[in-house]
């Protein structure tokens, strides 16, 4: 699963492609940075960073990038 999240890293602020990366669940401050990551398995994190993100999600089939309203009409 991708995501994008704000919130604070346990590591160092500075990105790093494929770098594993954990979130502190009990601190719910957000951080003034974005960052791009993947979900592998249950406390498998990985940051991809925007580029490849992206191209990730630009690679999904049609299907998946539709609104909620398209699906209906299917």
């Amino acid at each position: 699963m991708l995501f994008i999240t704000n919130r604070t890293p346990i590591q160092s602020a500075r990105s790093r492609q494929n770098r594993k990366i954990a979130f502190n669940t009990h601190n719910t401050d957000v951080w003034k940075w974005l960052y791009f990551c993947e979900r592998r398995k249950e406390d498998d994190h990985v940051e991809t960073l925007s580029c490849a993100f992206f191209a990730r999600v630009k690679a999904f089939p049609k299907q998946a990038q539709s609104t909620r309203s398209e699906n209906a009409n299917v």
